[in-house]
């Protein structure tokens, strides 16, 4: 890595990410949906079930005061609800609607063509080093321990 650290590598990148990656996926979700409502809202799409909001908060990481407010707009614009627990009917869980299935396959086809857009004009070179660079890290934030993030 030349003269660079690792850290230094990190903090040019993270800028450049946001720009082209995370930034976008603000406007893909529509009107009165945060970022992190949408990783909420993902989160449940892709869990294919419901969940409770004890390990909602921790895999979203936010505090359980705050995934209440998510969940509680989430469910004002119909893009979740709460359901009982068949087993315990004193546990809540929170399923996604039709809606929000909707809302996340929308964007996920906005995200898909954007980023289509973006990787068409890189060279066929670059854009395999980029897909090769993106598996890399994705494999080794994978193994990372989760007790570390913040």
């Amino acid at each position: 890595m030349k003269d660079k650290n690792t850290v230094s590598v990190i903090r040019e990148t993270l800028p450049l990410w946001h720009y082209w990656f995370v930034r976008p996926l603000k406007h893909f979700l529509g009107e009165g949906i945060s970022r992190e409502m949408g990783f909420l809202l993902a989160t449940l799409y892709y869990q294919g079930q419901e969940v409770g909001m004890s390990e909602l908060a921790k895999r979203v990481r936010v505090s359980k005061q705050q995934m209440t407010k998510m969940v509680d707009k989430l469910i004002d614009l119909n893009l979740a609800e709460r359901v009982q627990d068949e087993k315990d009917r004193r546990i809540v869980l929170i399923r996604i609607t039709d809606e929000g299935r909707k809302t996340i396959e929308r964007r996920n086809q906005q995200e898909t063509d954007y980023y289509e857009e973006i990787t068409a004009s890189m060279s066929e070179k670059d854009r395999d080093l980029f897909v090769e660079s993106l598996e890399n890290i994705r494999r080794i934030l994978k193994m990372l321990p989760h007790d570390i993030a913040k």
